[in-house]
C-alpha cells in the first residue's frame, strides 16, 4: 500500500475510534448522575458522583503528562481504553444483578476518568507520529469537528445570550459546561474554569470574561490539552508570547481577537494595509463608562498589528511637550492611544492616518447588542484547532492570505 494512503487509512481509523470514544464519553456524562439518581434522592450525593468524575483532572493532570511522554503512546491509549470498557463492563453487571451503590459509583466514576485524563493526553500527542508534519493542521481539524464540545467562561455575561443561543441552533457545536462565580452551582455552571473542565470535557474554552479572569483561565484549558477562543480584554504582548508557549508546549491552538466583529476584523485590515503607505496615525478607543480596562483589546490589538507593519512617525516628543503628558494618550505599538470612556458607547474604535494637506479616518462602531460578535466567534470555535500557537484577530481567519 503507498505511504499516503496508508497515512490517510490510520488517520481516519484513529478519527473513527476517537468519534466513537467521545460519544461514549458524553453518554457516561449524562447517565452517571441518572444512574445515581435512582440509588439517592439526596442531590448533594447525587451531585458527589459528578465530583468524583470530575477530581483526576486537577489531581492527576499535570502527573498525567510527564507520564504520558515516557510510555508508549500506541499501547498506551489502547490499554487505558481496554481498562475503561472492562470497568465499564463490571459497573453494568452490578447495575443488572442489583449490587450497585452509591460508593462504588463513585469509585467507578472517578477510576474511569483517571483512564480519561491518561486517554485523552495521549491522543493529543499521539497525532504528530500519525500523519506527515504538513497534514498536522488539517488532521487536527478535522479530529476536533467530530464533535466540538465548549466551555462557556462568563456565561452570564453581557456577550453571551446570542453566542450560546447559535451554539444551541448549532448542528455541530454543543455547550457542555459554563464559567460563572455568581451562577457556580446552577446547573453544570462552575466557578472556575478549571473546576469546569474537571467535570465536563470540552475541546474549546470560549472565554468571555475580564482582564482579572481570562489568565488564569486560558491556562487552565491549555494545561488540559483544551484550545481557546479569548474574546476578553486587557491581556499584553507579553500575555500571548506566555501563552503562545504554553500553548505551543501543549500542542492546542489559540484564537484571540479584542473584537470577533467581522466589520472590526475588516478595519484592521484594511489599517494594516493603509500602515504600509502612510506613516502617521493615532487610534481612538470609545467605550462605556463601566468599563475598567484601557485600552480596550480591540484598539490594543490594533495598535500592535500597526506597530508590526512598521512604527509610526513621531510628534512633538512627551519631554518638550508643554502641558500635562497623559493629554497624549498611552504609547502601545509606537502609536499614541487615548481611550474615551462615556456613557451609550459599546466598544467603538477609530484609527486616524494624516499627510500633508490629508486625513484618512477608519472607525468602527457596534451597536448597544452582542449581535455583531456571534459569527467571528464560532467561526473561531470552528477553527481553533487548525493551526498550533496562538492567533492574533479574526482577520487572520477571514484573510488568510
Amino acid at each position: 500500500m503507498p505511504v499516503a494512503a496508508a497515512e490517510r487509512r490510520a488517520f481516519w481509523l484513529y478519527w473513527a475510534s476517537t468519534t466513537t470514544s467521545y460519544l461514549g464519553d458524553g453518554i457516561r456524562f449524562v447517565a452517571l448522575p441518572l444512574l445515581a439518581a435512582t440509588l439517592t434522592s439526596s442531590p448533594a450525593q447525587v451531585a458527589s458522583i459528578a465530583l468524583a468524575a470530575g477530581l483526576p483532572w486537577p489531581i492527576f493532570g499535570l502527573i498525567a503528562g510527564v507520564v504520558v511522554d515516557r510510555l508508549d503512546k500506541n499501547q498506551l491509549l489502547l490499554t487505558t481504553q481496554a481498562m475503561r470498557a472492562a470497568l465499564g463492563f463490571v459497573t453494568a453487571f452490578g447495575v443488572a444483578t442489583g449490587h450497585v451503590s452509591l460508593i462504588l459509583l463513585a469509585v467507578f466514576a472517578f477510576t474511569l476518568n483517571i483512564g480519561e485524563v491518561l486517554y485523552d493526553i495521549a491522543l493529543h500527542s499521539y497525532l504528530p507520529a500519525l500523519v506527515p508534519e504538513a497534514m498536522l493542521q488539517r488532521a487536527n481539524s478535522r479530529l476536533i469537528t467530530a464533535e466540538i464540545r465548549i466551555c462557556f467562561a462568563g456565561v452570564t455575561g453581557w456577550t453571551a445570550p446570542p453566542i450560546l443561543a447559535a451554539i444551541d441552533a448549532s448542528d455541530d457545536l454543543t455547550l457542555t459546561s459554563g464559567v460563572s462565580r455568581s451562577a457556580a452551582g446552577q446547573g453544570a455552571v462552575y466557578a472556575t474554569a478549571a473546576a469546569a473542565l474537571a467535570a465536563a470535557p470540552a475541546d474549546v474554552l470560549v472565554d468571555f470574561t475580564s482582564a482579572a479572569a481570562v489568565r488564569g483561565n486560558v491556562r487552565a484549558a491549555i494545561e488540559a490539552g483544551v484550545h481557546v477562543v479569548i474574546g476578553t480584554s486587557g491581556l499584553t504582548a507579553d500575555d500571548y508570547a506566555e501563552i503562545d508557549r504554553l500553548a505551543r508546549d501543549r500542542g492546542v491552538g489559540v484564537i484571540a481577537a479584542g473584537n470577533f466583529s467581522v466589520m472590526a476584523a475588516v478595519l484592521r485590515h484594511a489599517a494594516a494595509m493603509a500602515a504600509r503607505h502612510l506613516g502617521h496615525w493615532e487610534i481612538i478607543d470609545y467605550a462605556s463608562d463601566t468599563k475598567p480596562d484601557v485600552p480596550s483589546g480591540t484598539a490594543r490589538d490594533l495598535a500592535e498589528t500597526l506597530g508590526q507593519v512598521r512604527e509610526p512617525g513621531s510628534a512633538v516628543p512627551l519631554d518638550e511637550l508643554e502641558g500635562p503628558v497623559e493629554a497624549r494618550g498611552a504609547g502601545i505599538g509606537g502609536a499614541r492611544v487615548h481611550s474615551v470612556r462615556l456613557p451609550s458607547f459599546v466598544v467603538s474604535t477609530e484609527v486616524v492616518f494624516g499627510g500633508p494637506g490629508e486625513r484618512l479616518i477608519m472607525r468602527h462602531d457596534p451597536g448597544l447588542t452582542p449581535a455583531p460578535y456571534v459569527a467571528g466567534t464560532l467561526l473561531a470555535v470552528r477553527r481553533v484547532a487548525d493551526a498550533v500557537g496562538v492567533r492574533r484577530g479574526l482577520d487572520s481567519l477571514l484573510f488568510e492570505d
